[in-house]
């Protein structure tokens, strides 16, 4: 979702994967740049290094910010997560909505537009369907790990967004 607000305000986007100590230098130097530059960027899966946003938070309060300058974390739930950082950011949360009817329609609406999907040929719009239903489907089925699965299983709107594009570049390329 970062990614494509990016494109669509036409922003720059530096985007590390938190996760390892490489990463922590990348993402202060990216930070350190965008702060005076002005443009974004995007720390993902903050919640595997907890310690280190303390850091990133005192960090951040001494740098000279640039108006434009945003910086987006995405995480799951963590209790060891600073709340000083918490309160100080604006927190948006994502959940799955309930019943396969509901997460068909997110799905559908948020991957597929009009034009996309009714693109010659018809199968287009039939195989994009299925792409969403799957989605709808696997998200659905998260609710029941013990029961309904053996693992927990991932596929999200990410998946769901790479899926489409192999599509219509499989269809594109049989034309």
């Amino acid at each position: 979702m970062v990614d494509d607000l990016a494109k669509t305000k036409m922003k720059k986007l530096a985007s590390v994967a938190i996760g390892s100590p490489e990463a922590f230098e990348e993402a202060e130097s990216a930070i350190k740049l965008a702060a005076r530059s002005g443009s974004w960027v995007l720390l993902k899966n903050v919640h595997l290094a907890p310690t280190w946003l303390v850091e990133l938070e005192k960090m951040v309060y001494k740098l000279q910010l640039n108006n434009n300058f945003r910086l987006f974390l995405t995480m799951e739930l963590n209790p060891k997560v600073p709340s000083t950082l918490i309160r100080s950011s604006r927190v948006l949360m994502f959940e799955p909505p309930q019943g396969i009817k509901a997460a068909l329609l997110r799905s559908y609406n948020h991957a597929t537009s009009k034009e996309r999907s009714d693109t010659k040929p018809a199968q287009r719009a039939k195989m994009h369907f299925i792409a969403c239903w799957f989605n709808a489907v696997v998200q659905e089925r998260l609710r029941y790990t013990p029961i309904g699965w053996s693992k927990v299983y991932e596929f999200n709107q990410s998946d769901q967004n790479c899926l489409l594009k192999c599509i219509d570049e499989w269809i594109d390329s049989m034309g």
